[in-house]
Order: structure tokens, then sequence, then C-alpha cells
């Protein structure tokens, strides 16, 4: 049986009786060419990217695909991709598929190894386990051999560039992904007694 919408996810538009993530892609949205403008607190100016013509919420979702407005948006704002509210806890949480597991199983390994950059973003612990219950990309990552990642340091990495416009200084971000640091894999049979305990 589904479960219901969590109360905190309330506000996001549902499709089918599913709440859908702030990152997701809608109708089929396409790079306008047009910059969005939000203020970055970290830089102290206007962080700016491409933006998307086609809305949040209008169309149907594409499930499974990720906005890369939104997706910028929530690693550059350290927002969780699925309610949108700020993260400001530590651990971080990811769900990762099988690729990226293998990669990060050595997450303790020797300075200078290589670590998996995820394009996924985090997940609030709020949403986690909802996600786990109802998202079809997450259990097709799980039957995969995917994992959860509990990530107690990471990195922002991305291509940005400084123009003028609009009369000021913008960042613009061309990509950006996450590098998990130091973590621990995650069954997913072992969330719950991981969450709670």
């Amino acid at each position: 049986m589904r479960p219901d919408v969590p109360r905190h996810l309330r506000h996001r538009p549902t499709w089918h009786g599913l709440a859908v993530p702030y990152i997701n892609c809608w109708g089929d949205e396409v790079d306008d060419g047009r910059w969005r403008l939000l203020p970055d607190a970290n830089l102290q100016r206007e962080l700016a990217w491409w933006t998307a013509a086609w809305p949040e919420g209008q169309g149907r979702p594409t499930l499974g695909r990720q906005n890369l407005q939104r997706q910028r948006e929530v690693v550059a704002r350290t927002l969780c991709q699925v309610c949108a509210h700020q993260i400001g806890q530590r651990p971080r949480w990811f769900v990762i598929g099988a690729d990226s597991t293998q990669n990060v199983a050595n997450l303790e390994g020797a300075e200078g190894q290589r670590v998996a950059l995820i394009t996924e973003p985090w997940v609030c612990a709020r949403c986690l386990p909802y996600v786990i219950a109802v998202c079809p990309g997450v259990r097709r990552m799980r039957d995969e051999g995917g994992a959860l990642l509990r990530a107690t340091e990471w990195q922002v990495v991305g291509t940005k560039s400084w123009h003028e416009a609009y009369g000021r200084q913008i960042v613009a971000w061309s990509w950006i992904k996450v590098a998990p640091v130091k973590g621990e894999l995650i069954e997913f049979a072992d969330f719950t007694k991981v969450l709670n305990g």
C-alpha cells in the first residue's frame, strides 16, 4: 500500500497521488537561453544558470529525469532535492546507483584517490523514507545494486564562469556535482535501523 504524502511535502505538486520532487522535470523542458538569477550567500553575488522554459508543476512530470536548473540550485543552495527545504544537518544522505556505489566504496582510502562525482543531490532525512517507499527511480537503483550513502564530508565541484550581466557581476554554473569525501554505504534494508539508531 502506498504511504500518504507526508505533511512536510504537501506543498509539492502531485502526480497520481505521489509528491513530485522539486528537482524533477516537467513536460518537455528545454533550455531557453535565459539567465535565472538567485542570490548566493557564499559568493555575495548573483548566482546564475540557464533556466528551463517549462515551469515546475505544468504538464506531466518526467519521473526519474532531473531539471538541470533545479539540480544546480539545490546543490548550490544546500536544498533537499525533494522538498526544496534547506538542509543544515550532517550527515547528508544520497541515493546512488550501482556505478557510483563501487566508486565510493572506499571513501576512507589513500589521499589523492579518485572519488565519484554524484549528480543526484542530497535528500533530507525527513524525505528519505518517503522516497525509498514510493520513488520508481530509487526502487530501480535498489534492484540494480544501488545503495544509500551517508556522507559526513563532501565538496561541491563544478564549472563556473564570471559574467557581466544586468549591470552587475554574476557567476554562471555550467555543471555542478557533489564529491563525497568521507562516509559510509548503507543497504536499503538497513536504512530505518541506521536512521533511528
